[in-house]
């Protein structure tokens, strides 16, 4: 009689310690799981760094319809997107730095870009003095402006008349009736002359 009941109490211990072995083995799969969370979160310092060049990186640009001007490129956020009369298309090349890039920042780019209405063929992109890259479209390097507050602002439009809406093609976008080279980067147009006026060096301040 107590023989068996000291062979009950020996398969209980050993059924404990099977379950306790099994249990052990499950939390040691489940760390696993943090290297997959740790590599996602590598592509952070690459936002980072963009972000320090004060525009941030580009993920998407689309074309739009500006009321006065007529197709005209955006980006994600849905801020116009201009171009330098004083930059190069070919070879492509920014002249903006500086004070002027600080007033028209350049679009950076690090990442794929998401293309709504646009030929991805036209794009390229430069590197610019500080190292960051910027996007062009058909040569021509692209800026936002910062008087613009809003989505749809485009009130860097003809200023100094050499910055210029951008169009879908990477031409000028310039309001119903006017007359210009629209791919020239050196015309010397105003193309909207009541935005020109009040500003020094074509920087728009």
């Amino acid at each position: 009689m107590f023989s068996k009941r000291r062979i009950i109490v020996a398969g209980a211990m050993a059924a404990a310690a099977c379950l306790l072995t099994a249990c052990g083995g499950a939390s040691g799969s489940a760390t696993s799981a943090p290297p997959a969370a740790s590599s996602s979160g590598s592509a952070a310092p690459a936002a980072s760094s963009g972000a320090s060049g004060g525009s941030g990186l580009d993920a998407a640009l689309r074309a739009t319809t500006n009321s006065t001007l007529g197709p005209i490129v955006v980006d994600g956020p849905g801020r116009t997107l201009y171009r330098f009369d004083k930059d190069s298309a070919s070879p492509p090349a920014s002249n903006c730095e500086g004070a002027c890039a600080k007033l028209w920042p350049p679009v950076l780019v690090g990442t794929q870009i998401s293309l709504t209405g646009i030929n991805r063929a036209l794009l390229g992109t430069i590197k610019r003095s500080d190292g960051t890259v910027q996007l062009t479209l058909h040569g021509w390097p692209l800026y936002r402006y910062a008087g613009d507050s809003a989505p749809g602002d485009v009130k860097g439009e003809g200023i100094g008349g050499i910055w210029f809406a951008v169009k879908p093609t990477g031409a000028k976008a310039l309001p119903a009736g006017s007359t210009s080279n629209s791919t020239s980067g050196n015309s010397s147009n105003t193309g909207n002359s009541s935005t020109s006026t009040g500003s020094s060096g074509g920087y728009g301040y």
